[in-house]
C-alpha cells in the first residue's frame, strides 16, 4: 500500500474512535478507492473492513484485479455472511448513504451492532493532500482547453455539449456530470438538459461542465454573451463581482454557513433571489463534504457558484474551484 493510502487509513482509524467503533466498512466505489487505490465500476461490489489493525477487502470472485492490492488483506466471497467471522459481533460502522434495503437486511444478519457512520468513514475524504489537488488542477486544464475549443454561436445547445464531451474523450477523460449548455431564455433554468435551440449572439450562454480525470472530478461554469445589452451586461457584471467578493472571504477558520449568509446579503442588495446555495465540496464525487455546516480547514476544495436566474428572460452563473488555505483562498 502506497504512503499515501496508509495515511488514510490513520484518519479513518481515528474517525472511527471518536465514534466509539471496532470496525468501519466502507461500500462505496469512491471511499473504496480512496483507502485503497483500486478503482471499481459499473456493477462491480466489495467492501473494505477496516478495525483492529486490520484491513480486508472481501471482493467478488469476478474481481480478480483486487489480488494486486498490497497492504490489504484480499477475501473472495461467494455470500456476504462470509463477513461474518471478521467482524466478531463488534461496534460497526457502515455508510447508511450507500447502501439499499436489501443490502442492510442481509448485513444486520451478520452478529455485530451496525451503526450508520457515513461521517466518520467520508470525513477523511474532506481535506485534500498534495496528489489530490494536482489531480483535480490537471482535470480543470482540461476543462479549460475544451472550453477554448467550443464555438457556441449559431449552434445548437445539444452541439455545443457532444463538443465538450468529444473534448473531454480527446484527452483520455470523462464527463463528472451531464454537461449543462443554456442559451436565451432557457439560462433561467438551473439543472436544464441542452436542446435543440441555436445559440445567438445576444444569448446568455450558461456552460456548467466538468470533466472526471485520473478519478477526480471537476466543476466549473461559465456564462458568456457575444454581444450583450445593457441589462445582460449587468447581471454578468454581478455575478463577477460576487463571486470575486465571496472568494476573498475563503479561508481555514470560516463557516461554510457564512459564506452562504455573506451570499445571501449581496444578492438581497442587488434585490437577486437565492435559487441555490453557493457552492459544495468536491473530490472523488462531484458533491462531497466539507458539508453547510462545517468549519473551513486547509487543504478543502470548494466551489464558489453565484446565480442568477430570471424567468422569461435569462440566467448566469459563475463557478470556480478553490483550495482553502490558512489564509488567502486559491482558485484552482
Amino acid at each position: 500500500m502506497a504512503e499515501g493510502h496508509r495515511k488514510r487509513v490513520k484518519r479513518l482509524e481515528k474517525a472511527m474512535e471518536a465514534k466509539g467503533l471496532d470496525y468501519a466498512l466502507a461500500t462505496s466505489h469512491s471511499d473504496i478507492y480512496y483507502y485503497t487505490g483500486l478503482g471499481l465500476s459499473g456493477d462491480d461490489r466489495g467492501f473494505l473492513l477496516a478495525g483492529k489493525g486490520r484491513l480486508v477487502y472481501f471482493a467478488s470472485i469476478l474481481n480478480n484485479e483486487a489480488e494486486k492490492l498490497k497492504g490489504v488483506e484480499v477475501v473472495f466471497i461467494k455470500a456476504i455472511d462470509e463477513m461474518g467471522k471478521y467482524i466478531g459481533g463488534g461496534s460497526t460502522g457502515f455508510d447508511e448513504n450507500d447502501i439499499s434495503a436489501a443490502l442492510y437486511s442481509r448485513l444486520r444478519k451478520i452478529k455485530a451492532r451496525w451503526v450508520p457512520s457515513a461521517g466518520a468513514i467520508k470525513s477523511p475524504r474532506e481535506v485534500k493532500d498534495s496528489s489530490e489537488i494536482g489531480r483535480m488542477s490537471k482535470g480543470l486544464e482540461i476543462n479549460r482547453e475544451v472550453l477554448r475549443e467550443t464555438q457556441a454561436i449559431g449552434r445548437t445547445e445539444k452541439e455545443v455539449a457532444w463538443e465538450i464531451l468529444r473534448g473531454f474523450a480527446k484527452r483520455g477523460a470523462v464527463p463528472a456530470f451531464e454537461t449543462i449548455v443554456a442559451s436565451g431564455r432557457n439560462s433561467s433554468f438551473i439543472h436544464y438538459t441542452p436542446r435543440g435551440r441555436r445559440v445567438g449572439q445576444r444569448d446568455m450562454v450558461v456552460i456548467d461542465f466538468g470533466s472526471k480525470a485520473n478519478g477526480y472530478c471537476t466543476d466549473m461554469t461559465r456564462t458568456s454573451c457575444r454581444k450583450p445589452g445593457s441589462r445582460e451586461a449587468g447581471i454578468m457584471e454581478d455575478m463577477k463581482a460576487m463571486q470575486e467578493g465571496i472568494i476573498d472571504e475563503v479561508k481555514a477558520g470560516i463557516m461554510f454557513s457564512e459564506l452562504q449568509e455573506l451570499y445571501e446579503k449581496l444578492m438581497a442588495r442587488k434585490r437577486y433571489r437565492v435559487m441555490h446555495s453557493i457552492g459544495h465540496g468536491i473530490g472523488l464525487e462531484v458533491h462531497e463534504g466539507p458539508g453547510k455546516g462545517a468549519v473551513l480547514r486547509p487543504g478543502m476544495v470548494i466551489t464558489i457558484e453565484p446565480g442568477v436566474y430570471i424567468k422569461g428572460f435569462g440566467g448566469c452563473r459563475i463557478e470556480d474551484m478553490v483550495l482553502v488555505r490558512k489564509n488567502k483562498s486559491r482558485v484552482l
